[in-house]
């Protein structure tokens, strides 16, 4: 994301600490993973559009987070929950040390 180092830099702060919490942790038999949501449906997001005032600028900036998506719409909150329960599951008993992205595409 071009103009956010900060921004990014904590993203990948995030990745690497995942991994290493999952090296350390193994032997516990605690697994650790992270979710990379993209562009999420949520009230944070809701007011970032509802402060642009005039409605052709928000159809642009709503057009720009959908753009970027291959699934062309925005993700729910109840779609990261789906995978957070996943992982929180038995059924991902083999998981650990990775990242899963929600986001409709939007990094492939």
């Amino acid at each position: 994301m071009p103009v956010s180092p900060a921004y990014n830099a904590t993203k990948g702060a995030v990745l690497m600490l995942t991994k290493s919490m999952a090296v350390d942790l193994a032997q516990f038999n605690i697994r650790v993973n992270c979710i990379n949501p993209g562009t999420i449906k949520t009230p944070l997001l809701g007011e970032y559009f509802d402060i642009i005032e005039d409605p052709d600028a928000r159809a642009a900036a709503l057009h720009g987070f959908l753009g970027a998506n291959l699934v062309p719409r925005l993700g729910t909150p109840q779609e990261v929950g789906k995978l957070v329960c996943f992982l929180a599951s038995d059924d991902a008993s083999f998981l650990t040390g990775a990242a899963y992205l929600v986001d409709g595409g939007m990094t492939a």
